[in-house]
């Protein structure tokens, strides 16, 4: 892979995991206000790790670069904080097996980084698990990687924990104009905290757009640039015994803001629709962003009983 000034990545598949392209109530549970904004945050904090998967920067030291592993964990964090706000997170440190970077563009060949409870442990924290970390081409511009149960965990106080496990594929490709992010991820949680629990997965099935706004450019080790970002796929919400299956569709871009870069949420404007039985069902949920570093707004059209 020839070394970009851009950021990240390879158009990885689009399959479903075996979910249907239409959303879907598997378990016949009923979606309102409450659960609707529950997965609105889900979601919302998902999305806004997603600028995070398009910053590159090289690999050095044995660390991973990038907001490849890191970006997608912390957003899960931030919203099981939502749940359960005494608990917080950090990033872990892994060994790697092979260092070779052929092409010299600070993406690794073929690496396999490695996470043991006896190496990555701080505290309260530790991370087990691995990533496999791949360069698909000498000539594309971008990384590929898979999450191998990749766990990061926090004991409290008592009985209290907190840990995510990541599986599955993520993919970039890029030019310094645009890039595309294809994801097939399933995150579980589990954390219980003052005796109040949290159980269940979010799996992302989406593949993302991002152009860069006129007169811009993405830069290998340089913050990505203001430009918008379109979504397009499914996302899974299990939590607690609820399980819905939605569409996803971006109903205008995601605007992102390059000053609120890390921010839960980085988009000044645009609006996300999860829907309940199809793109043209007529239950879906709605996220509307109203500036960057403010909570977007949730809200569920319709009802299924």
């Amino acid at each position: 892979m020839r070394k970009l000034q851009a950021a990240a990545l390879l158009s990885v598949l689009t399959a479903t995991l075996g979910l249907s392209a239409c959303g879907s109530n598997d378990e016949g549970d009923t979606l309102n206000d409450t659960n609707a904004t529950q997965i609105g945050a889900a979601l919302a904090a998902q999305l806004g790790s997603t600028p995070a998967s398009f910053t590159a920067t090289g690999v050095s030291n044995g660390t991973v670069g990038g907001g490849f592993f890191g970006a997608r964990a912390m957003a899960t964090a931030r919203w099981a904080q939502g749940a359960l706000p005494n608990l917080t997170f950090q990033a872990p440190c892994p060994s790697v097996d092979d260092l070779t970077d052929a092409d010299g563009d600070g993406v690794l060949d073929d690496a396999t980084f490695t996470f043991t409870q006896a190496d990555c442990t701080s505290g309260a924290f530790y991370t087990t698990g691995a990533i496999h970390l791949v360069d698909p081409s000498s000539v594309a511009v971008g990384y590929s990687g898979t999450f191998l149960n990749f766990l990061v965990h926090f004991t409290g106080s008592g009985n209290d924990f907190a840990q995510i496990k990541l599986n599955g594929s993520h993919a970039v490709l890029g030019t310094p104009s645009s890039g595309t992010l294809d994801e097939n991820i399933t995150t579980t949680v589990d954390a219980s905290d003052n005796g109040q629990t949290l159980h269940g997965s979010l799996s992302n099935n989406w593949s993302i757009q991002f152009d860069v706004a006129q007169g811009d450019a993405i830069e290998m080790d340089a913050p990505l640039p203001d430009g918008d970002f379109d979504a397009q796929g499914s996302f899974v919400y299990n939590v607690n015994g609820q399980r819905f299956s939605l569409s996803i569709r971006t109903e205008s871009a995601l605007v992102y803001n390059s000053t609120c870069a890390g921010a839960p949420n980085p988009f000044d404007s645009g609006e996300v629709r999860a829907h309940l039985g199809g793109p043209n069902g007529n239950v879906y949920v709605k996220i509307t962003y109203n500036g960057c570093g403010v909570e977007p707004t949730v809200e569920l059209f319709g009802r299924n009983s």
